[in-house]
């Protein structure tokens, strides 16, 4: 009878997790020595981490900044980054940190040895010390750096400094170990850093390899992770570690990529990997056997996952696992079915992750729900853990609805102003509010609420073109005003439903910042286009700021440092920052004639491009205001800004602002993004005293191929005491093959 008993469970945390059994085994020798999740050994959901014999959170090994605070400038500049031939100041604010010792100065090593000996003597329980490097990308440009890192190496397409850090925790370990023979030093092998240097490791040191397990869905991502796997395995380490993400928070859909974690985890213990630690924020209700399975697997990498997929299933869901697991597994499938090439963190925090779940999709999963849900109707445990999956999926399906409708309306602000229907302008504004807010005015847990740092204008924009609003509290967040209504209406809003579930079904979805998903929001510009505030019908401010592309003056104000750029040479007035990253591009040209303004032009120079180099021009065609709705513009080719595999580029301009004006920025684009890459246009505002004021407009070019010339529009409504407007470009994840061109961006305002 003991041997047919099943074993105690707590699937997720909480009473409606739990299963009774007899006590779970010992934990076994090929477990995984460290198991430890973000936030799951300590508070509310530390009971169910504890049941599931995780260890306790390692804490974050981005720790140098605490080894060299800023205040050591004072003393021993020499520490910190070398740029532009002057040691850089830390800011004594800011996270994440963006800078990083001089790792290859010798009194860097001398010094977080020094730390790691007071550590131990302070902790004597510590089996290791945290000396992992921070969260940034400034290594500096010292003559000791460039030994290490210069000429540029890449790796995955970011620049491979691992001999620069690796070097630098070896020499901490070989100056404490003789005293300390068995303590461990933690290293990160994290974005620049994941590759294996090119020399050995000190025995002592702890590799923590940090790359996105869900990425594996890629076959070439996949060849490289087992390979790099197997190449750190080979540097002979006592012990080594990982990370994995395993949000959760950061995501609306379900992340489901079970499989490839089971995969991965027996891969990495059979070739010497010891230590496993995740960041999480689990969405409980969409992750489904993902956490709790991920657990057991800890506990013993070898082990087949079907098994546990079938408990689970049976004692989870009980008479509804059938239609269940054919929700998660074909969620999972979707996943890893996803169109474009892998990179760490896609779709992370990212509105293109509704592409992979469009509303066709949800409504066959929607579909196996309510066949679940009717399975469970007299068992009030497994309806209830049915329901807590049913509402987190309500959520990716209101956020696909919203997703598909702000599309619509930004795909029709970039035509042509004479094509341009209004009434269908405003019939796809009614459409994007709705999908937003959901219906009328009502009170979100008995307030007014909205969410993060945006203002949401959605509400007035349901009622009519007039761009408005009301700002008002809750808990620090903010929201469309908006009914809490039945989430399972397929007509409720994206954030009615997201309030809904997160104060009815709190373990359903992680607490996240919405801001990244609202924060394109192309109403107010249609709004104002159709009250004639800004465009053809409205009356013209004969201000206009500057925002030319002056080639002829030069391009000035670049950043190198160890061979990779960091600010790039711009056009008077205009400045650049970029993350380096291999074959990244962004080429000011003027184009002459028309031969190469077809769909997918090549590179200057790269396969199967002409050559360009033909005289720079200008051809004055007078106001294209009838064609584009964009004021002034002068060139009909050129200037141009070709933009090539940019990870991530940011370029601004200031310009002062006239008061009791509305604006409309413009800029003309086109060109070919694969899924998840995106540019954006914004605008923020400062007061005369140079403090930020108001909120930040933005507007986004979505993934996909735009052959053609068309304008990105954003209506600009400076705050009271504003004196200047920041205008932005954002570009971000474009991969090898991606390319955008960009023409003389514009400003216009109107009484």
């Amino acid at each position: 009878m003991e041997a047919r008993m099943p074993v105690e469970r707590w699937f997720i945390p909480g009473e409606l997790g739990y299963e009774g059994g007899k006590a779970p085994l010992p934990v076994g020798e090929g477990a995984f020595r460290v198991r430890s999740i973000l936030r799951l050994d300590a508070g509310p959901l530390g009971e169910w981490g504890r049941r599931n014999q995780l260890t306790p959170w390692r804490g974050s090994l981005h720790n140098l900044a605490d080894v060299f605070p800023v205040e050591l400038f004072e003393t021993h500049p020499e520490f910190f980054p070398l740029v532009e031939g002057e040691r850089w100041r830390a800011p004594a604010e800011s996270h994440p940190t963006p800078w990083q010792p001089d790792l290859a100065e010798p009194g860097v090593a001398a010094h977080a040895a020094d730390y790691a000996r007071r550590y131990f003597q302070e902790n004597p329980e510590a089996w290791w010390v945290r000396l992992g490097t921070n969260d940034g990308l400034v290594f500096g440009d010292s003559a000791g750096v460039r030994e290490w890192t210069y000429p540029p190496r890449w790796f995955r397409n970011k620049p491979d400094y691992s001999d620069l850090v690796f070097q630098f925790i070896n020499r901490v370990a070989e100056a404490v170990s003789p005293d300390w023979p068995d303590r461990h030093f933690a290293q990160l092998a994290y974005y620049w850093t994941e590759n294996t240097p090119s020399f050995p490791v000190h025995p002592k040191v702890v590799p923590n390899l940090s790359t996105d397990q869900s990425q594996l869905y890629d076959p070439h991502y996949r060849e490289q992770e087992w390979a790099l796997r197997e190449a750190w395995g080979r540097k002979g380490t006592e012990r080594l570690s990982m990370t994995h993400y395993l949000y959760g928070n950061g995501f609306l859909i379900p992340r489901q990529h079970l499989r490839m974690i089971a995969e991965h985890l027996r891969f990495s213990r059979e070739v010497g990997f010891t230590d496993f630690g995740a960041l999480a924020g689990f969405n409980w209700g969409l992750d489904g056997p993902q956490p709790w399975a991920l657990t057991q697997l800890l506990l013993d990498p070898f082990q087949p996952l079907e098994p546990l997929l079938k408990e689970y299933y049976r004692r989870y869901f009980r008479a509804a696992a059938k239609p269940m697991r054919h929700f998660f597994e074909e969620a999972e499938r979707i996943w890893r079915e996803q169109p474009g090439p892998a990179y760490w963190l896609k779709h992370f925090r990212n509105e293109s992750q509704a592409e992979l779940f469009p509303s066709a999709v949800n409504r066959r999963l929607r579909a196996l729900l309510d066949e679940a849900a009717a399975r469970v109707r007299d068992d009030p445990v497994a309806a209830a853990r049915v329901e807590l999956t049913s509402a987190a999926f309500s959520v990716t399906e209101a956020f696909a609805r919203f997703h598909e409708a702000r599309q619509a309306l930004s795909v029709a602000l970039m035509e042509r102003m004479e094509d341009t229907d209004p009434a269908r302008l405003a019939d796809l504004l009614k459409g994007y509010a709705a999908a937003g807010e959901g219906g009328g005015e009502a009170e979100v847990g008995g307030q007014r609420s909205e969410d993060g740092v945006l203002e949401s204008r959605i509400h007035a924009l349901a009622a009519g073109p007039e761009v408005g609003g009301q700002r008002s509290e809750v808990g620090g967040q903010r929201l469309f005003r908006s009914p809490i209504s039945d989430h399972r209406s397929p007509t409720s809003g994206f954030l009615p439903t997201w309030h809904h579930v997160r104060e009815h079904y709190p373990l359903a979805m992680a607490r996240t910042n919405l801001d990244v998903y609202l924060m394109n929001d192309p109403g107010p510009t249609a709004a104002a286009l159709l009250a004639e505030r800004v465009g053809p019908g409205a009356v013209r401010h004969p201000a206009s700021p500057d925002l030319s592309w002056d080639l002829a003056a030069g391009l000035s104000g670049g950043i190198e440092l160890a061979g990779l750029a960091y600010r790039l040479d711009m056009p008077p007035g205009w400045s650049a920052r970029v993350e380096p990253f291999q074959g990244a591009m962004a080429d000011f040209r003027l184009r002459e004639g028309i031969a190469d303004e077809k769909a997918g032009v090549p590179p200057s120079g790269g396969p199967g491009g002409s050559s360009m180099d033909s005289e720079w021009r200008r051809s004055e065609v007078g106001d294209r205001r009838s064609e584009f709705g964009i004021q002034n513009s002068e060139f009909e080719i050129g200037p141009v800004l070709r933009l090539e595999n940019q990870k991530r580029l940011e370029m601004w301009h200031w310009s002062a602002v006239p008061p009791d004006t509305v604006g409309l920025a413009a800029v003309e684009v086109r060109g070919g993004l694969s899924p998840s890459a995106f540019l954006l246009l914004r605008a923020s505002w400062v007061d005369a005293g140079r403090n930020l004021i108001g909120e930040e407009a933005v507007v986004r070019l979505h993934e996909g191929d735009h052959p053609e010339w068309k304008p990105l529009r954003l209506f600009l409504d400076p705050p009271e005491g504003a004196a200047f407007l920041r205008y932005r470009l954002n570009a971000f994840h474009m991969m090898p093959g991606d390319w955008l061109e960009v023409r003389e961006p514009t400003v216009e305002w109107y009484f």
